[in-house]
């Protein structure tokens, strides 16, 4: 019986041995599919693309720019003007005529007068500007160098005014005078010097300068002769 146990006891460890050195050394590697290890990765071609706005480029668009809103002055709104207003002043002896409608001032320190068709052409600043006329009036008297000719007295009135300058002789009201045509800084402008001397009087001068935006100025003309015909000097009385 004993003999028996041992047996199987032997046949069941060689059993045992045997399973265990036919085990393969190098096992088959078990393999891995792709799926496996690779992420999936989204279909990126039905990813929408970035859309960009169109820009215009605004500067180029805007065509249109509004017009300017002061209406510029015609040749008929001047010439018809009727010269309705006589400048006269107890401290000056000029007068002249000039429309209703229109100022004139006298400025008891400059001791010219200012002359406009609106209250900017009193303003220095608005010289140029669209609808304004404005024109500056003074007299020069006094003992005087008579070798210097009106065209002389005309150049050293004005910094605007050169000896390229090409100067007019005509005359205003019954006087020997001069004008000539200038320009300045967003301005036109026309100079005259009148001789009011009187016969055996002290020597006297008129200059009227007027000024007006370059493109309305030569409609200014027609009421700026009429104004200048008018123009009268009174020399003082002894």
């Amino acid at each position: 019986m004993m003999i028996l146990r041992l047996s199987l006891v032997l046949i069941i460890v060689m059993a045992l041995a045997a399973c265990g050195g036919n085990a393969d050394t190098n096992p088959t590697p078990i393999t891995i599919p792709d799926s496996a290890t690779t992420a999936p990765q989204p279909d990126v071609t039905d990813v929408p693309t970035e859309v960009t706005p169109e820009v215009t480029d605004v500067a180029s668009e805007v065509t249109d720019v509004a017009p300017e809103l002061t209406p510029e002055v015609t040749d008929t709104a001047t010439a018809s003007l009727e010269l309705s207003e006589t400048f006269s002043h107890e401290d000056s002896p000029i007068t002249f005529q000039y429309p209703a409608g229109w100022i004139a001032e006298y400025d008891e320190q400059a001791r010219w007068v200012t002359l406009g068709n609106s209250p900017a052409a009193t303003d220095f600043m608005a010289r140029g500007q669209r609808g304004v006329y404005s024109v500056t009036i003074a007299l020069t008297t006094g003992s005087l160098s008579t070798s210097r000719t009106l065209e002389e007295w005309l150049r050293s009135s004005s910094t605007d005014i050169d000896e390229d300058t090409e100067i007019t002789p005509l005359t205003l009201a019954g006087y020997d005078a001069v004008t000539a045509n200038f320009s300045g800084f967003g301005y036109a402008g026309k100079g005259y010097y009148i001789a009011v001397t009187p016969e055996g009087g002290s020597l006297a001068f008129i200059s009227y300068f007027s000024f007006a935006h370059p493109r309305e100025f030569d409609t200014y003309q027609p009421i700026e002769l009429a104004i200048l015909e008018t123009i009268y000097y009174i020399p003082p009385t002894e």
